[in-house]
């Protein structure tokens, strides 16, 4: 039973297509943003000179690199 559920679901994700408009390439899932805004609060910590500002999305400009 084990190896046809691997069999089955490997064949799944080689036949998967990611469907994603060009618009909708750089959101973020709720998962991200929680993450991101995690991220953002521990630099703000340990770089408390550089980020002195409450973090709102007028504040800083966030550019994603990849």
């Amino acid at each position: 039973m084990h190896e046809f559920i691997k069999n089955r679901d490997l064949d799944l994700f080689q036949k998967w297509k990611i469907k994603l408009d060009v618009v909708d390439e750089q959101k973020l899932t709720h998962e991200g943003e929680e993450e991101m805004l995690l991220l953002a609060e521990r630099m703000q910590s340990r770089f408390p000179g550089i980020f002195d500002n409450v973090y709102s999305n007028t504040s800083y400009k966030v550019i994603a690199g990849f």
